[in-house]
């Protein structure tokens, strides 16, 4: 009897409870929090100030305003700040996972509070931002310009304290599945000192011959290229042989590259590319020796697209007579991705771009050529292109002007900017296309340019010193929250 009171007293109270909610809920309406977006995270960096947009206060009855007002901040469930800017020191370490903050006013007239939560995650210092190759007087070095507008020359050197070696060749980053969510890392792909390096604070995680069975490069073997899905990564050598191993859920000392690459008669282009992200399991190559697209099949072996029926129709895959200039995914399709490739007549010397959708379910591979047209302008071996992810957009340079077309018209392109000084050397998208970095030689030296596709301009470098061989945008946490 007395424990079927109890549970008539918690029944009754949660009833009481849930009406002062709903009262509660009526009242949210008098005052309206804007300018911090729930949808959105908001990123921090580790050991900086943590800063968020000023909230913007409204009344829903504006002859109701006055400013009789109080605000709290919340971090994790930790009250930082009782000001209305955000503005302040936490040490809150990088996570797996994002955090959940909030802001509150109260209406001191009232003593009602009104909260808008948001997510936030804490970075190192080096998670996101720009990242580009250079050799300079027989050295490579790592530059980076992160997202905070903070500009690192030489920080492998800086960090490590080692030096990358003499040959550079390419940035790659790639990912390792975590309970959470996909975390980065870097691959710098420069010669014998091809090197891993931890996402955030890019301190050298182990150099690529620790990779390899026995513990040394295959003899005569120079990475140029890596790819990588969720179970297997993929190195190419400028012999155009590839090494595969078997890496589930990531990357690192998850198996080793076997000695001997993958035996087959293709020569593997340095030109590759994925899914984005990589839990989808494709990675795509090229073969010299036959023009054909060549995929990564389920079992980690490389087979041509002859050996999947396309679906579309709209051009052939294998024996194009025509050599692959650019490839880059575009977007994503449910299971399947969308990838844009440049490729150029062997006959002819004219420039094609072609769209085809692939991806792999299981052990089944589909394939559905989309488009083959011909490119909307005239262009020649030293001219980038870039793909904004989840855009239409395809950027590319001629000389020092960079110039823009819509890929699904293949419309007329339109003159961007220029550049002046000279060529443009290298054109990266970040995650979601709206910004990129542009690197534009200038005399015996290069200008580092960052702006967005609105004509906004963030912190460059100028007057910088080396021949740059690779750009690419760092995503880190961003690839998860995309």
């Amino acid at each position: 009897m007395k424990n079927l009171c109890v549970l008539l007293s918690i029944l009754l109270l949660s009833g009481c409870y849930k009406d002062k909610g709903n009262y509660d809920y009526e009242q949210l309406n008098e005052i309206i929090i804007s300018g911090i977006d729930e949808n959105e995270t908001y990123y921090f960096n580790l050991g900086e100030p943590f800063t968020m947009p000023e909230p913007i206060i409204t009344f829903s009855d504006s002859t109701n305003a006055h400013n009789d007002l109080s605000y709290q901040w919340k971090l994790d469930n930790k009250v930082v700040s009782t000001e209305k800017v955000l503005n302040v020191e936490v040490p809150i370490k990088p996570g797996e996972t994002y955090y959940v903050g909030e802001f509150s006013v109260k209406d001191e007239r009232t003593g009602i509070a009104y909260i808008q939560k948001f997510r936030f995650n804490v970075l190192y210092n080096f998670t996101m931002g720009w990242m580009w190759l250079v050799e300079n007087n027989g050295r490579v070095e790592m530059n980076m310009m992160t997202t905070n507008q903070k500009f690192y020359p030489d920080v492998f050197t800086s960090i490590n304290g080692e030096e990358l070696g003499s040959d550079a060749y390419q940035l790659v980053e790639h990912w390792s599945s975590t309970t959470y969510a996909w975390y980065s890392g870097v691959l710098a792909v420069a010669g014998e000192n091809s090197v891993e390096v931890d996402d955030g604070t890019l301190s050298r995680e182990a150099w690529m011959s620790e990779e390899f069975t026995g513990g040394v490069l295959p003899e005569g073997f120079h990475p140029v290229a890596a790819a990588f899905t969720k179970n297997y990564s993929c190195v190419v050598g400028d012999n155009g042989k590839v090494h595969i191993r078997h890496s589930e859920g990531g990357y690192l000392y998850e198996g080793r590259y076997p000695s001997m690459p993958f035996y087959s008669d293709f020569k593997i282009s340095p030109k590759v590319a994925w899914a984005n992200p990589p839990a989808y399991n494709v990675a795509l190559f090229f073969d010299e020796n036959t023009d054909s697209y060549v995929y990564l099949n389920s079992y980690g072996e490389l087979c041509r697209f002859d050996e999947v029926i396309d679906e579309g129709g709209a051009f052939e895959t294998v024996n194009m007579n025509k050599d692959l200039v650019y490839i880059a995914t575009v977007e994503q399709n449910e299971s399947n991705s969308i990838f844009y490739a440049i490729v150029r007549d062997k006959s002819t010397q004219k420039y094609y771009s072609q769209q085809f959708e692939f991806g792999i379910t299981g052990t089944s591979a589909y394939l559905r050529t989309i488009s083959e047209k011909e490119f909307p302008d005239i262009i020649d071996e030293n001219t980038c292109f870039s793909v904004g992810y989840k855009t239409t957009d395809v950027w590319y340079s001629k000389g020092s002007i960079l110039y823009k077309y819509n890929r699904e018209l293949n419309d007329t392109p339109v003159k961007y900017k220029d550049f002046e000084t000279g060529d443009i050397k290298a054109i990266a998208f970040n995650a979601w296309g709206d910004q990129y970095g542009v690197i534009v030689e200038n005399g015996d030296r290069y200008d580092f340019y960052w702006e967005d596709t609105y004509g906004t301009s963030y912190q460059g470098q100028t007057g910088l010193t080396g021949e740059v061989k690779s750009l690419i945008y760092k995503v880190g946490m961003e690839f998860y929250y995309e």
